[in-house]
This record gives structure tokens, C-alpha cells and sequence, in this order.
């Protein structure tokens, strides 16, 4: 669910490095040299892991946003809800779909307004039994499409957490293999699994990850 998803959001971008554990340099010098790196940390601090978690987090906030929209105005006609979606979805959004939006949030509070003037309305003419009738209906169809929405971000949301992470995870060792060929290491452990090692390379292999194009 989206609401449990933002506290776990941080999390996402880290969680896979905890998975290695060695690193061999792919070359042979004349003596065994062994370094310690936390990926975990390479991966937080790095421009690259700032950016991806940002743009994680950014996306999960417009779904979210879009869930409690559709939950709060649920009086919205189907063609409000999927085009304000769309609009809310669309990367880069412009000026006039800024405006488009607007017009839309303002129509939908609107017809809440009136919504809510009708409950609170003694005496109900046709005209507003049907209004209010119609209303109703809507709130019943944006409850399941809150429900559809919410499921189709949820995937959304997995497939691009997991293409962050590999992203993150791969640039990581990269810059990682760089270093220990720089620095002569024939391997290099993950501080998990030696704590206590010495030669650390964390802060070189973020410096290293943060200067890479590609």
C-alpha cells in the first residue's frame, strides 16, 4: 500500500547492497592487499544515490497525492479523475497543464460544495435528488478507481525502485573496481562482513562514483 510505501521509501535505494559481499580487482599484483567498503554508505551519500532516492520519493509523493485527491473529491467525473491523472503523471508538466489542473481541482471542489449544501438541504427538489443521486453514483466508481489506482502505482512504483537500484548498485561498483585498481587492492570486502577492516575505501569510492559521466 501507498501510504505504508513512504516510510520504507529511504530504505529502497540501500537495501540491495547489503547482497555483496566481496569484490575481486581482476588483477594479480605480487602481494595480497584487502580493503573494507560500506556500498550502503557509497550508495547514500553519492550524487547519484541522492538523486535517484529524490526522484523515488517525488514520484511516490504525485501518487500519493493523487490517491488522497481522488479519496477526498470523490465527486470527480470519471473524465476529471483520469485527466487531472494524467496531468499530475506527466514529466515534464508546463505552464498550461499547471493551469489545466487548477481548473480542474476547481471544479471538482466545487461540485464537493455543492454536495455537501445538498445533504445539508431540508427540502430537495427533483433536480437536486438527481444531482445528488449522481453524486453518489461517483463516489461509488472513484472508490474502486482509488483502489485500481493505488494497485497500478504500487507496480509503478516496484519497477522503478528496482531500476534505480540496479542502476545505483552497478555505477557503485564501478567505481568501486576503479579505486581498488587505483589503490592496488586485490580485494575489497563489504564492512558488514569486516567491520573492523582497515584500508577503507567508502569515501574514495564515492568521490570516485561522483565524478563518473557514464
Amino acid at each position: 500500500m501507498l501510504k505504508n510505501n513512504r516510510f520504507a521509501m529511504l530504505g529502497w535505494l540501500v537495501a540491495a547492497a547489503m547482497a555483496v559481499v566481496t569484490f575481486g580487482s581482476g588483477f594479480q599484483p605480487a602481494q595480497e592487499k584487502t580493503g573494507v567498503v560500506d556500498l550502503n554508505k557509497v550508495i547514500q551519500d553519492s550524487d547519484l544515490g541522492k538523486n535517484n532516492t529524490s526522484r523515488l520519493n517525488q514520484s511516490l509523493r504525485v501518487r500519493r497525492d493523487l490517491i488522497d485527491w481522488i479519496t477526498t473529491y470523490n465527486v470527480a467525473t470519471g473524465e476529471q479523475a483520469e485527466e487531472y491523472r494524467r496531468l499530475m503523471l506527466k514529466e515534464p508538466a508546463n505552464e498550461a497543464d499547471r493551469a489545466a489542473m487548477k481548473k480542474i481541482q476547481d471544479d471538482v471542489a466545487a461540485s464537493d460544495k455543492r454536495k455537501s449544501d445538498l445533504l445539508t438541504k431540508t427540502t430537495l427538489t427533483d433536480a437536486d435528488r438527481s444531482l445528488l443521486a449522481d453524486y453518489q453514483q461517483r463516489m461509488r466508481i472513484n472508490e474502486n478507481r482509488a483502489a485500481t489506482w493505488e494497485k497500478e502505482f504500487s507496480m509503478q512504483l516496484n519497477e522503478l525502485r528496482d531500476s534505480l537500484q540496479s542502476e545505483v548498485i552497478q555505477k557503485a561498483k564501478d567505481a568501486l573496481k576503479a579505486v581498488a585498481q587505483q589503490q592496488g587492492f586485490t580485494t575489497v570486502l563489504e564492512s558488514t562482513v569486516a567491520p573492523y577492516g582497515a584500508n577503507d575505501v567508502t569515501n574514495a569510492t564515492i568521490q570516485s562514483l561522483n565524478t563518473r559521466r557514464n
